[in-house]
């Protein structure tokens, strides 16, 4: 959807991984070793985050919130981590990629199956990130949850490859359109410059 000879899409998304987790195993540190000025950095987690901090969510979960607090918690092999909130980690990552000349761009979770009122908090946690480091904020939630509303519930079942929570790739094509219609409205038009002339359509 995007022009690739102006444009090249470097998706360094891994499953299962949390804001927390991409933070701690350097995933991001890598992705920052490459940045450069112009780069377009979109960032989204979520459902990941979740989870409990220790154990019981695979040492995944994040301190709910955006605040400065942290919480202690003791891995198998005896080591402490400090663990941060999600906000916290969002806002490292715009920090840091701003530091770089990105523009960064920080999006709400996708939404599950059942999409009513989904990540109504998450929502607001990253939109405050956003805000309180000047950058991009993209309602992916909101966005996708509008386009499931006017679908019947069998079409937006056909979209997942799981009970509700993982698209297929027709779902994961309806998220690409919509990525690319929200960035396109998003003040600056990020996109402005790499959109083919039929802007939204597959090759």
């Amino acid at each position: 959807m995007l022009d690739p000879a102006k444009v090249q899409v470097v998706n360094r998304a891994i499953g299962g991984r949390s804001s927390r987790t991409f933070f701690t195993e350097g995933r991001w540190d890598d992705m920052l070793a490459t940045m450069k000025p112009g780069d377009v950095v979109l960032v989204q987690f979520g459902h990941n985050d979740v989870g409990p901090l220790d154990e019981r969510g695979k040492f995944r979960g994040s301190v709910k919130g955006i605040g400065i607090e942290t919480e202690q918690v003791t891995k198998p092999d005896g080591s402490v981590e400090t663990v941060r909130s999600y906000g916290w980690y969002l806002r490292h990552f715009a920090q840091t990629a701003k530091a770089k000349g990105a523009t960064v761009v920080l999006c709400s979770p996708v939404p599950h199956r059942k999409f009513a009122g989904d990540w109504e908090q998450w929502r607001g946690w990253v939109k405050d990130s956003a805000t309180a480091e000047g950058v991009l904020y993209l309602d992916l939630a909101g966005l996708i949850g509008t386009r499931y509303a006017s679908m019947t519930p069998e079409e937006v079942g056909a979209l997942f490859a799981d009970k509700g929570t993982h698209t297929n790739a027709a779902g994961a094509k309806l998220t690409a359109r919509v990525v690319i219609e929200g960035l396109k409205a998003l003040p600056g038009n990020p996109l402005a410059d790499l959109l083919p002339k039929a802007a939204g359509t597959p090759p």
